[in-house]
């Protein structure tokens, strides 16, 4: 989601809350560049979205463009994840999500066949003990990766997530 770089710099300059109607004086009209401006500001001076999955959740759809339905578990998708932890990384890069989180996370990337949380350094210890190995895998090959057995189809997996635009 394309937002305003000159609002979002003002936003995050800010260190309290900021109203909704702030957002329309400064010229936000569309409401889900709004939501997705908020949740940014609510990542960078709040825990909540690094703690409680829901506000998680919501917070993941607010920085993609998707409609934000509150008490709905929705779910998501690993490009979905990537963006909206590369926001969070980059607001705060000695941030940590909580365990209720990271379980959140690990669900929907199972869901979609990758058996390991989002690549990011601040998520390395909790990746599963075959990581290593399997990114070893996805940088040096053999090549062509067929899938022949779980570490291979891994591997794949990462070369997918590699590829995931942002």
């Amino acid at each position: 989601m394309k937002l305003n770089e000159e609002v979002l710099t003002l936003l995050l300059s800010e260190k309290e809350a900021i109203e909704p109607e702030t957002l329309s004086y400064w010229g936000v009209t569309d409401e889900k560049e709004r939501l997705a401006l908020l949740s940014l500001a609510s990542v960078k001076n709040t825990n909540l979205p690094w703690e409680d999955f829901d506000v998680f959740e919501n917070t993941v759809h607010a920085l993609n463009g998707i409609d934000v339905v509150p008490l709905n578990i929705e779910g998501c998708l690993p490009v979905h994840l990537k963006t909206t932890l590369n926001w969070f990384y980059t607001l705060d890069p000695t941030g940590e999500i909580s365990h209720e989180v990271r379980k959140y996370i690990e669900f929907w990337m199972r869901e979609e066949g990758y058996n390991f949380l989002p690549i990011f350094p601040q998520l390395e210890s909790f990746q599963p003990s075959w990581f290593k190995e399997a990114a070893e895998l996805a940088a040096t090959g053999p090549f062509p990766l067929t899938g022949k057995d779980s570490l291979e189809l891994q591997a794949i997996h990462i070369l997918k997530w590699q590829q995931l635009s942002i």
